[in-house]
């Protein structure tokens, strides 16, 4: 594992041992953090920044599931590649077309997912619309969330939900019409795009300023609508990870698409 977010001790890393999976080794920049997750997963390598380089070319190693900041996940996911590993990376991982490009040129061989682990199904109905409604109210705890030099942003944290959704509902590349953004310490605190796929209309919001919020609204040709409350099961896309011997090509189209649209609407901000 690359990086110790809190939230891969709060969720992750209990998941991956849920899952049957060992975690053998750990880097961090923080030796403390290295330390005690070491002593409370029972992880025996523990490796500094400046050696992760080593872990990811450690025989002990198989996989890597990448936790850092949002700018450092294409970088880290082709190291690991060029490593031998497979990879499981955090959302969303990649910020640009170049950068999907890179990583889908280091997968042969190798198996790569992002890690959105909710599930969609196809609505029976014929779909009018689609809205994605994504928000928290941060805290002092979400701080690195607020630089723009880690890729940081409302956007880039819960709207890429919206994007990656509607790409796997429609199967097809969502234009960008509008971007609406309130910018606080250099990032996007609050955010509204507004675009078309496949002849819908989509709107997706995030927030770091308003109420919890994690809400797929379907409206349908017949004036009804579903709203569907995202539901993770990241145990079975570890398992699902763990089983395959090769890079899903529809995820690789996916990353293009999504990353299209990420590089675009960070473009469209007013900083």
């Amino acid at each position: 594992m690359l990086g110790a977010a809190r939230t891969a001790r709060k969720r992750m890393l209990p998941t991956i041992l849920a899952a049957n999976q060992a975690i053998t080794a750990i880097a961090s920049r923080d030796p403390a953090k290295v330390a005690e997750f070491q002593k409370e997963f029972g992880i025996a390598g523990g490796y500094s920044w400046a050696d992760a380089q080593q872990m990811l070319e450690s025989d002990s190693v198989d996989a890597v599931y990448i936790a850092l900041p949002n700018s450092m996940h294409a970088e880290w996911t082709v190291r690991a590649l060029a490593a031998g590993k497979n990879v499981l990376c955090e959302k969303p991982m990649a910020l640009s077309a170049a950068e999907a490009d890179r990583i889908a040129a280091a997968s042969p061989g190798r198996v790569v997912m992002e890690n959105f682990s909710y599930r969609v199904r196809q609505p029976l109905a014929q779909i009018a619309s689609i809205e994605v409604h994504f928000s928290f109210q941060a805290t002092e705890d979400h701080r690195l969330r607020y630089s723009r030099e880690l890729g940081g942003g409302c956007f880039l944290d819960l709207g890429c939900y919206g994007v990656d959704f509607v790409h796997r509902l429609l199967d097809r590349q969502m234009e960008i019409s509008s971007v609406e953004a309130t910018i606080n310490e250099s990032v996007d605190e609050s955010c509204i795009v507004q675009g078309r796929a496949a002849g819908l209309e989509i709107l997706i919001t995030s927030s770091f300023a308003q109420p919890p919020r994690q809400e797929f609204l379907l409206r349908f040709a017949d004036g009804s609508q579903q709203r569907i409350e995202r539901t993770d099961d990241t145990i079975a896309l570890l398992q699902k990870f763990a089983a395959m011997s090769h890079t899903d090509p529809a995820d690789a189209v996916r990353w293009q698409r999504n990353s299209t649209v990420y590089q675009e609407v960070l473009a469209r901000m007013q900083y």
